[in-house]
């Protein structure tokens, strides 16, 4: 849950499990569920494999690791970073203020969303071009591949990253 209140009912229960900011929750299995909301909410829907275990608050202290100084990141999928690793990740990045991200490349479909505070983020592209662009909370990002890029936070953010693996080129 990125923002607002969420209320599943699995199929024929009648009871509602009630879902808030920062809840990483699973669907319940067998037929489908009833998901409403009063007051509105914004959500994250993730399928497929090597989803992670559910938590009540992602946004909370629990789970995060340091990626550089000031900088954290907690995944939301389940990744082995091993020789099989394809990138496929999703998870949250945490600037603290004053924190950067050193200039970086992703062999990936590279996409954010600004969730709080505000970054500015230079990208390089292969032929040498830089751009530099300011980002803010509901700013959404969907970088070309390939490109390189670093990231500078004044204030602090949080950003909710998506890496996902380009299609095999035929060979």
């Amino acid at each position: 849950m990125l923002d607002g209140r969420l209320s599943i009912t699995a199929d024929g229960t009648g009871h509602a499990t009630d879902h808030r900011r920062g809840a990483y929750a699973a669907l319940p299995g067998g037929r489908d569920p009833v998901v409403s909301s009063t007051d509105g909410a914004l959500a994250l829907v993730l399928a497929g494999k090597r989803l992670g275990a559910p938590a009540d608050d992602v946004f909370g202290p629990e789970g995060w690791q340091q990626s550089g100084p000031g900088q954290w990141y907690r995944l939301l999928l389940g990744v082995t970073f091993d020789e099989d690793f394809d990138e496929r990740v999703v998870g949250l990045s945490l600037f603290e203020p004053g924190s950067f991200s050193p200039r970086h490349p992703h062999r990936t479909a590279h996409r954010f969303l600004f969730l709080d505070g505000e970054a500015d983020d230079e990208l390089v592209f292969p032929d040498g071009t830089r751009h530099t662009a300011h980002r803010a909370k509901g700013d959404f990002t969907d970088y070309p591949h390939p490109v390189e890029h670093q990231t500078f936070s004044r204030t602090g953010c949080t950003i909710l990253f998506l890496h996902e693996p380009l299609p095999a080129e035929a060979g």
